[in-house]
């Protein structure tokens, strides 16, 4: 095979994912030429994606600055960037150092800037450009694809990226479709119109007590909401707290064998027997095994641990600080926020609210009524379900197919994508929440920036018996080309 000397990259979402990627291919010294398309059909989330908004300034990382660097070889990254930067946030009234936990829209202005300073300083041999616009399909041609915008314009290159982020919620079976179809019932979570709609002294009902509950409810302080909100959720379990890092070492690690039973009695044994020492010692230890153990499953294994003990691993695993506990402490104590162990049962339209019915712990039935629902029951899983053209069109041509855990599609070691026919599609991969199927840890920065590493290379190393040819057809759907 004769290496190719000019490639070309699209890359279908701007978030951390996609333009940690982008940034990766910048800074990667290559041979020959290579163009990089980033597109991402909101202009906002253009460098951020979702989680990093403007708009989260009570929403804070889930990690220290100091573990927050976009580059594992340069770990002071972040707080350095910070340094130079901090006097453009003076009107934030606090200060910041490698220990904080930062508000996320910093990150945001980080990731942003990284990026841009990037761009600005690209070699001549790269080509970038940004594309405001929709991915709704994708076609495989010989070695190529071909991708298709919502404005029409067509898009052919050598290498496709999808780094599309979370899904969002899929709606739960007990809800009506008399609700489902009504205002009132917010689907979505992280839309950013999404508190538009809510009124500062309504009376709230959210689905779900985890991190996105959580970046609701610091939404909602940041705009003095004076209303009343009940969170449900089937384990009644929130987010455990950051703790401080201690100097004790946790006993050795289990060695577990591949029985879920077995391993999650053995990994409850060791945190008891670690009781007392920092959450965050603990998480270092388990954290390189996380996925080794996840594929030690098999898929009937690893559904059973997601019914059973998710509620309990991620209320362990994704932390939150402790200004931001504060905050909804300080909410229970006024009466502004319960939260509930229940089931739902049923859910129907009440003149002008919603009311649910639900099961709650002794058997006993309770009936809610609130003027907004909120679901925050977390990513959607299910292809069928989901309400994306792309990712129906990319089901219905087989190139996707369900995974058997039932979290997303089958995905291979370097997020390779594995088509109906049990074959790994040439040049089509994915990054960060979109291989959770076969990592299960696979949101935060750290297994992010590992994933991006790993393809960079690849499609560094990419060969090829003829030069790519890069075509727009339709419209130029090109835009500026920076940030």
């Amino acid at each position: 095979m004769e290496k190719n000397n000019h490639i070309s990259v699209a890359i279908v979402g701007a978030g951390l994912s996609g333009s940690l990627l982008a940034i990766n291919l910048l800074k990667k010294t290559f041979d020959g030429k290579i163009d990089i398309f980033l597109i991402e059909s909101s202009k906002k989330r253009f460098g951020r994606g979702v989680a990093y908004s403007p708009n989260s300034i009570y929403q804070k990382l889930n990690v220290p600055a100091k573990g927050m660097s976009l580059f594992p070889e340069n770990p002071n990254h972040f707080v350095d960037w910070w340094k130079s930067n901090e006097k453009n946030y003076f009107y934030l009234g606090e200060s910041y150092d490698e220990n904080s936990f930062f508000p996320r829209f910093i990150f945001g202005d980080y990731l942003e800037s990284t990026l841009n300073s990037n761009i600005q300083t690209k070699s001549s041999n790269k080509e970038f450009f940004t594309i405001n616009d929709e991915v709704v399909d994708a076609s495989k041609i010989e070695s190529q694809w071909k991708i298709k915008l919502s404005s029409g314009a067509e898009l052919i290159v050598d290498n496709l990226i999808l780094a599309t982020g979370n899904i969002p919620p899929g709606n739960p079976n007990y809800l009506s479709n008399e609700v489902l179809d009504n205002k009132r019932y917010l689907h979505n979570p992280w839309d950013d119109s999404l508190f538009e709609s809510i009124q500062l002294n309504e009376t709230l009902g959210i689905l779900g007590s985890g991190l996105s509950m959580v970046d609701v409810i610091m939404t909602l302080k940041r705009k003095n909401f004076q209303g009343k909100i009940v969170s449900f959720s089937r384990s009644g379990k929130l987010p455990k707290v950051h703790s401080i890092p201690d100097h004790l070492n946790p006993t050795p690690f289990p060695e577990l064998f591949g029985n879920v039973n077995d391993d999650v009695n053995k990994i409850r044994n060791w945190l008891r027997e670690n009781d007392g020492l920092s959450d965050v010692n603990l998480m270092n230890v388990i954290r390189p095994y996380t996925s080794v153990i996840w594929k030690s499953w098999d898929s009937k294994s690893q559904r059973r641990f997601i019914r059973h003990v998710r509620p309990f691993w991620e209320s362990f695993r994704h932390r939150i600080p402790s200004e931001s506990m504060a905050i909804i402490s300080e909410w229970i104590q006024l009466g502004k926020l319960t939260f509930l162990k229940a089931r739902i049962q049923s859910s129907r339209l009440e003149k002008e609210t919603i009311e649910i019915t639900t099961l709650e712990p002794h058997s006993k039935f309770g009936s809610y009524r609130f003027d907004r629902l909120i679901n925050c029951t977390g990513p959607d899983t299910k292809l069928k379900e989901v309400k994306s053209d792309l990712y129906t069109n990319l089901m219905k041509k087989g190139y996707i197919i369900q995974s058997e855990n039932g979290i997303g599609f089958v995905t291979g070691n370097l997020g390779q994508v594995k088509s109906k026919e049990g074959k790994f599609l040439e040049n089509l991969y994915c990054l960060g929440p979109l291989r959770k199927n076969e990592l299960w840890e696979s949101t935060a920065l750290r297994e992010i920036r590992d994933q991006v590493n790993e393809l960079t290379s690849v499609i560094s190393n990419s060969n090829s018996n003829s030069n790519s040819n890069t075509n727009t057809k339709k419209s130029d759907p090109l835009n500026q080309s920076s940030v």
